[in-house]
């Protein structure tokens, strides 16, 4: 971002309109994609009942092919994955205390 001509030539008020847009729009992806994801883990709980395991499965695979199916989520995907691992080591943690 500092070695853009356009963002040095531009005024405090856009430079804060544009990083104001790129937090709200990336807290908007990831905020729908582990909504999706626990929505879908909570869904496989209750309808399949596949254990721990499954649910976190059948959620990753749903979550991940919703996040790729867009050229423009795509990059998004490495932070997706560790939003999911970060979710698999809570619920060790909280069956192994």
């Amino acid at each position: 971002m500092q070695d853009s001509k356009l963002i040095k030539n531009a005024s405090n008020s856009a430079k804060l309109k544009f990083l104001a847009q790129g937090s709200s729009r990336s807290g908007l992806v990831f905020g729908a994609f582990f909504g999706g994801f626990q929505a879908v883990k909570y869904g496989s709980k209750v309808f399949l009942d596949p254990g721990n395991v499954g649910e976190i499965v059948i959620a990753s695979v749903a979550s991940i092919g919703a996040l790729s199916y867009k050229p423009t989520t795509r990059s998004a995907l490495p932070y997706g994955a560790m939003l999911i691992c970060m979710d698999c080591i809570s619920a060790y943690m909280r069956e192994n205390p």
